[in-house]
């Protein structure tokens, strides 16, 4: 990972005013004179005090701080308007394995029934002359016929099916037709009133079928004695249908029931107190039974996926081994894409990387539950990772997950594994010949919103400048002031320290530790005053060459700034002085 060095140049303002100080201060003072006799060439400037205005440094907002232009890839504003660290997405696209049940494409199914329908007419009780209604000669009918078939030979992946839906050429035929009747009854005088019970887990739309699975004939539709449907059969219930050792049998039973009249105005005595035998036969058959989707409990078998997040650049200070990154709401968006009909589980398990070594100590996991879709179109699901549904967008499904904690200490990458498998308590949907797809997109985002164990050092060492603050603190005692607006989330705690050329601390400097304060519970600015005060006592740096000055500081929340977070408009303003206590003592007898 690459880390970028933003901070030296702006936010330690500090840093940039003591060197401001010793420059402009040790240009006005000249150490060389041409004398022929001794002299006490010691000055006094200032009388009791001198202070000297450095100016007043622009607003500073994150944008100058952190380096906008550098961050651009990963620092954006998101709708709230606050910063966002926005890093590196990952996709994912599966195409789900077809269910393989081949076995399902069967030919036609069909049952043959013979059977005798007896029709009779009541012996004449009056005159052997009378003519009876038509009604009176009439026979009964009432069959049962069995469909009986098996699935076999069913894939391991389907634990049970609930529903059967077919292709359009799927069609349920019934052919019912008449013969045998004597010379004397001519087979276009029988009417039918039949009623044709479909079996109840058959589903059919068309007209001719009512609500209750039936089709009444009234009418032979295929000439005389005979008649004929051809109905679309478009799905099956086999949720009371059970499966054993990868088969499912079907059983269903078509009843044919009703009577069946003898026409005409009149029916001559000769025909009376007759039995007439009529030869019937029923034709059922099931044709081009072919699947289009089934609806039942499938085990799927999708690959897993092991994939890496490089979380991109980073600003130096996040990555400092001493740096406590106490981020309040972090969290990843995942975006599911999917037309399967099946209810998915993936187990998402994140896994910090540092160096190339995951620390499996800090493993985040989280179950994501997908529900079914619809299968004739993509539907998108969002899932948002977090420790809680703060800031959640509207549409978004909340998942609990701690990602702060995998941020801690910032990772070079991170490792994502993905296992997805399909939920067996839930009714799946599958589409024979159509590629089911799973496709998914994960992207962290770190809103700079920050935490009460926030804790970001930074250290500077600015050289070259052992000669002029030796020139000013000969004999000096000097203070830089500084009059800080912060609206800023962050506290600063700053020190600045002399360094010999060996590196060692020189104890000149007499106030120590100062903060810059965070803004108010409301981002109002607050106004602090922070000052470092150097003493050049000859005893303290008699014998020591000044060779830098080191800059520390720390970056924190405190109790009111805590989760509140880093706006464009968060910025930092400083007024700047130096002052002398006692004026300024130039001492022109000391030569380099």
């Amino acid at each position: 990972m690459k880390k970028r060095n933003l901070y030296g140049r702006a936010i330690f303002f500090v840093a940039a005013a003591s060197v401001a100080i010793a420059a402009l201060l040790g240009s006005c003072v000249r150490e060389e004179y041409n004398l022929r006799r001794p002299l006490d060439l010691t000055l006094q400037v200032g009388g009791d005090s001198l202070s000297l205005p450095l100016g007043v440094t622009d607003r500073l907002t994150i944008d100058s701080l952190l380096g906008a232009e550098s961050l651009s890839d990963i620092l954006v504003v998101n709708e709230a308007g606050e910063y966002v660290l926005s890093l590196d997405s990952l996709s994912i696209s599966e195409d789900i394995d077809d269910v393989p049940i081949q076995s399902f494409l069967l030919d036609s199914i069909g049952t043959l029934r013979n059977f005798d329908v007896q029709m009779s007419v009541p012996a004449a009780s009056v005159a052997p002359q009378a003519v009876r209604k038509s009604s009176e000669m009439a026979g009964n009918v009432h069959e049962e016929i069995d469909l009986d078939f098996e699935f076999d030979d069913i894939s391991e992946v389907v634990e049970d099916l609930q529903e059967m839906y077919f292709v359009e050429k799927t069609r349920v035929r019934v052919l019912f037709e008449l013969s045998g009747l004597p010379a004397q009854i001519d087979m276009s005088r029988v009417r039918p009133e039949l009623v044709v019970q479909l079996p109840e887990n058959f589903q059919i739309e068309d007209p001719l079928v009512d609500e209750n699975n039936q089709i009444r004939v009234e009418n032979f539709n295929a000439g005389p004695g005979r008649f004929f449907f051809d109905l679309p059969l478009n799905g099956l219930d086999l949720s009371e249908t059970e499966m054993t050792d990868r088969k499912l049998h079907y059983k269903s039973v078509l009843v044919l029931s009703g009577k069946l009249f003898l026409q005409g105005d009149n029916v001559s005595a000769r025909e009376s107190a007759t039995e007439v035998t009529v030869q019937s036969k029923v034709l059922y058959s099931v044709v081009d039974l072919e699947p289009s989707r089934v609806k039942g409990h499938f085990s799927l078998s999708i690959p897993p996926q092991r994939l890496s997040v490089e979380l991109g650049q980073m600003p130096d200070m996040f990555t400092s081994p001493d740096a406590v990154l106490d981020f309040a709401r972090p969290h990843i968006l995942i975006n599911l894409t999917t037309n399967t009909g099946v209810a998915v589980n993936a187990h998402l398990k994140i896994v910090p990387v540092y160096g190339a070594v995951p620390d499996e100590s800090l493993t985040q996991d989280a179950l994501l539950q997908i529900p079914a879709g619809d299968v004739e179109h993509m539907h998108t699901y969002r899932f948002w990772l977090a420790k809680n549904n703060e800031g959640m967008p509207e549409g978004c499904l909340f998942t609990e997950m701690d990602v702060s904690e995998i941020l801690k200490r910032m990772p070079d990458s991170l490792q994502v594994w993905v296992d997805v498998s399909s939920d067996k308590t839930q009714v799946h949907e599958y589409v024979f010949g159509k590629t089911a797809v799973l496709q998914a997109g994960i992207k962290p985002e770190v809103p700079l919103v920050f935490g009460p164990e926030l804790n970001l050092p930074y250290e500077n060492t600015f050289s070259g400048l052992g000669d002029n603050i030796v020139s000013l603190l000969d004999g000096n005692q000097m203070e830089v002031i500084a009059e800080v607006t912060n609206s800023l989330p962050l506290a600063i705690q700053i020190r600045l320290d002399l360094l010999g050329s060996d590196g060692e601390v020189i104890p000149v400097c007499t106030t120590g530790e100062q903060v810059i304060r965070a803004c108010d519970d409301q981002q109002q600015a607050q106004v602090s005053v922070v000052s470092f005060g150097f003493s050049g006592r000859d005893d303290v740096l008699q014998g020591k060459e000044v060779s830098s000055l080191r800059l520390n500081c720390s970056l924190r929340s405190d109790e009111k700034s805590a989760g509140l977070p880093v706006r464009p408009t968060s910025y930092f303003q400083a007024r700047l002085k130096a002052k002398f206590e006692g004026g300024i003592l130039i001492n022109a007898n000391k030569k380099n």
